[in-house]
């Protein structure tokens, strides 16, 4: 993302705003729709971290946009909220996580370890006993 937001901005004042946003959100988009199908781990990372050159440049554009059609007395706050916004998603969605490593810290300070799945050992090919 460092690496896209360097690069779009430098792009975005040859090019423009809108259409730099534009580009971004087309490497955003598809290379994003593209690591749904990652035959491997390494196509995966790989993929995934040309998403995230994309959304190096969306998420900085995105805002420069918004505000340049505001009052500019007035370009602070929405970009603000929009960015505390984001913030609060992100938090929600990697609530579920730490609620379970809670219940797991939790369980382990009361000396109640959550049980873990069964390991089931493998048939033995040896005969005898």
């Amino acid at each position: 993302m460092l690496a896209g937001a360097w690069f779009w901005r430098t792009l975005s004042n040859c090019i423009g705003r809108k259409l730099g946003f534009i580009l971004a959100a087309l490497i955003d988009s598809g290379f994003g729709l593209l690591s749904a199908f990652s035959p491997n781990f390494a196509a995966l990372a790989l993929l995934r971290a040309l998403t995230g050159f994309g959304v190096g440049g969306t998420l900085p554009l995105d805002n420069a946009i918004f505000a340049e059609h505001l009052p500019r007395q007035q370009a602070r706050a929405p970009s603000g909220v929009s960015r505390g916004v984001l913030g609060l998603g992100g938090a929600d969605r990697s609530r579920p996580g730490l609620v379970d490593h809670a219940l797991d810290g939790l369980a382990a300070v009361a000396g109640h370890p959550r049980p873990a799945r069964p390991h089931r050992r493998p048939a033995s090919s040896c005969s005898g006993g």
